[in-house]
Formats: structure tokens, sequence, C-alpha cells
């Protein structure tokens, strides 16, 4: 009998250690997965799944696919260094950010007053702007966090109003800021003169100004929204999901906004046939 409590309390044993390794691996696919939601990383990790999926499909033997077993099987055995060369600048912020605690939307779901408040005052800015045709660059925060983009910035903490906003982008020798972005993060002004990637999509407007490249770019890597006041036109556009949605009014402004934060955070056809414009004839923007 002593043996057989020594077997049952060696299996429950070896049990407890393989939840426990079960629920570490978990964790970290957890964590990673995390990290990288709202980024474009999220849709090669999307595309290196399917490539290991083929490599499982393609060595059946009821399957004559050796050549791509064969293409596959070399890719798999260089995809640390590939992972490392695609993913090194979310490896880099996962680094800096690793057992920090991270937000999983811009808004708490019981914080809906506060979410229309901020954007209200993003709206309101961008019209004072655009009546003034001063040139504006906003970043709002959603999923995707914006740490990296504010590093080189000059750090704010700042309730979000209108009025300063506005006082952000007054074109003075003695105003630096107003050539960056401003950058909105949890609800408050987090930096402002960022510098945002320029975006590398191919066939763009040759009007199209360093602002709006800069505004696109981001909503490239990331799902925030940018909204951009055009101080050539005078046009309110926003950028979010590589796309571009220009020469909006206040209320096709807020609206976009509000399907953009909501739950579902969809960007759906009807939205970019709805909001994007086409117009060859539209002036030169920066």
């Amino acid at each position: 009998m002593a043996f057989l409590d020594d077997i049952l309390a060696g299996v429950h044993l070896g049990l407890f250690w393989a939840v426990v390794d079960f629920a570490l691996v978990f964790f970290v696919i957890y964590k990673i997965l995390h990290l990288i939601k709202g980024t474009r990383a999220l849709q090669i990790l999307g595309g290196l799944t399917l490539m290991v999926v083929m490599y499982f499909i393609s060595k059946n033997s009821l399957i004559t696919l050796e050549t791509t077993h064969w293409f596959i099987d070399k890719f798999i055995a260089n995809i640390f260094l590939i992972a490392v060369v695609i993913f090194q600048d979310d490896i880099r912020r996962a680094l800096a950010r690793f057992g920090k605690r991270t937000s999983v939307s811009f808004f708490s779901s019981n914080r809906a007053i506060e979410e229309a408040s901020v954007l209200e005052e993003v709206i309101k800015a961008c019209s004072q702007l655009q009546q003034q045709k001063l040139g504006a660059l906003i970043a709002v925060e959603r999923i995707a966090n914006l740490d990296e983009i504010t590093e080189d910035g000059v750090k704010l903490d700042a309730a979000v109003t209108k009025d300063l906003l506005f006082s952000l982008f007054i074109p003075d020798r003695q105003n630096p800021l107003h050539d960056g972005a401003v950058v909105i993060q949890k609800g408050r002004i987090s930096a402002a003169g960022c510098f945002l990637p320029l975006t590398n999509l191919p066939n763009l407007e040759k009007s199209m100004g360093t602002r709006h490249r800069a505004a696109l770019g981001l909503s490239g890597v990331t799902d925030a929204a940018i909204c951009i006041v055009s101080e050539e036109s005078g046009h309110i556009s926003i950028a979010h999901r590589d796309q571009l949605y220009r020469d909006l009014d206040t209320n096709e402004m807020r609206d976009l906004l509000q399907r953009i934060f909501s739950p579902e955070g969809r960007n759906d056809e009807s939205l970019v046939e709805r909001f994007r414009r086409n117009d060859e004839n539209e002036e030169p923007v920066t």
C-alpha cells in the first residue's frame, strides 16, 4: 500500500508541475499577443503561424508538396533570426515595458463620459485651428501603446483642453513644439513636439504634405487615430489603419472618432466610403 501511495503521490506531483508548466507558457504567449495587439506585428505573426501550419500539411505523406515543404523547412530553420529582424521595434518596446502594467484599452468601460469629453476637446481644438489655418497633428492612443513615440517629445501630463491644444500649435519662434505632434494617452496630453514615422505607402498624392505622411506612417503601425489640420488648405483629416479621411466637418469628425473608439473599433467598408475623400483637384496639403 505504501508503494501504491508513493506512485499516486508522484502522479499528483507530476500533474501539478504539468499544470504549472502549461500556465507559464500560456502566460508568456498571452503577454506577447497583448503587447503587439493593435499593431501591424499581429498581422505578421498571423502570417508566420500560417507558414507553420503549411509546414505540417506539406509534411503529410498523402500530399506531395515536397518543394513547398523544403522551402518552409528552410524558412523555419531561420525563423528566430527572421522574427528578430521583423519584430525588432516591438521586441525593444516589449522589453522596456516588461513587467509593467499596461492598459488593454484607451479608456476603461466605466469612463465613457471621460472618453466623450476628451474627444470633444480634440474636435473643438481642431475646429479652432482650422478657422485660423494653423497646422496641427494630434495622435490619440487606442490600444497599441505610444510610449515609443513620446520618448523624444516634451513630457506634459496635462488635462486635454481645446485651449491648451490650440496654444501648442501656435507657430511662434518661441514655441518649438508646434512643428511636432501632440500625443494623448489615457485621457491626458502625455507629450508634445513628438516626431512620427513617415509612411512607406506607395502611390501617395504628390500634394500630400509631411503632416499627412507622418499621420499615415503612425496609423500603419498602430491603431491610433491621428487628427491633422492643414495649414495650407485648413482642411481637417483623420488617419487610421492606413486610411486617410480628408476634408471632414465637425460632425463627420465626431462621428468618425466615435466609431474608431467604439468597443468594436471597426474600420469597415461603409466607414471608408462615407468619409474618404478622393478629390484630385484638392489644394496641396501640409
